[in-house]
């Protein structure tokens, strides 16, 4: 019986996944805005499927703490809780400080390469002010060395945990400054890695993250009560 060689074979995504990925990624980025009621009728309609994949998806979204399920009221975004945001970062911050101790073993040359072209469109997406590339470059430098760790369990913990955070992300990366402060910083973890200097990475990995912390938590703070203001 002939088979077809696996590795050939690109695994299709089902329809649940792909709403799923959809929704997820107009929340964290906040077209879909925390609080904010989801009408099962109008997502059949935009993802033109039928209500079983949405109320799939969205059962999903709910074990990752993203949407509220009120039973037989409503189903909501999950509104943004900066004392759980907080702890989120807490707990991230140090799984961060973890993740590079595991992967600085595996880190080649060609990574650094790599890493350094991701901070080089960092650099060039802060320019022009492309804020949603901005987040994009941020994860992937980050999750890049994570995954060096070779550590499925923490990739998985960390992944979960960076959704959250990227929902503040596009709040504190729309200040410049802030952008400034973090590819200054991606360029001190790579020349610390590159000299191969694990204590120094660490550290500064986990100042980087303790500066983002308290700053993110700043902005949204100030951010959210304005909207609130503006809405009283």
């Amino acid at each position: 019986m002939p088979l077809p060689n696996r590795e050939n074979i690109v695994p299709k995504k089902s329809t649940k996944d792909i709403v799923y990925s959809e929704m997820l990624d107009l929340i964290v980025k906040g077209t879909l805005k925390p609080g904010e009621k989801l009408n099962e009728a109008e997502l059949t309609d935009y993802f033109g499927v039928s209500r079983t994949p949405i109320r799939e998806a969205i059962q999903l979204l709910k074990e990752v703490k993203l949407v509220q399920i009120i039973p037989g009221q409503s189903t909501i975004v999950e509104t943004i809780n900066l004392k759980d945001m907080d702890n989120c970062y807490l707990v991230l911050t140090n799984l961060q400080v973890f993740a590079i101790e595991q992967a600085f073993p595996n880190i080649t040359e060609e990574d650094i390469e790599y890493l350094n072209i991701l901070l080089d469109n960092f650099n060039i997406a802060s320019r022009k002010n492309s804020l949603q590339d901005v987040v994009k470059l941020d994860n992937d430098f980050h999750d890049y060395l994570v995954n060096l760790s070779n550590n499925s369990y923490l990739i998985d913990i960390i992944n979960m945990l960076q959704l959250h955070v990227t929902r503040l992300k596009y709040l504190y990366f729309d200040d410049e400054d802030m952008r400034k402060f973090s590819i200054n910083e991606h360029k001190k973890i790579l020349e610390f890695i590159s000299e191969k200097n694990i204590e120094k990475t660490k550290d500064i990995m986990y100042n980087h993250w303790e500066r983002v912390r308290k700053s993110s938590l700043k902005i949204a703070d100030n951010k959210l009560n304005s909207k609130e203001n503006k809405n009283n």
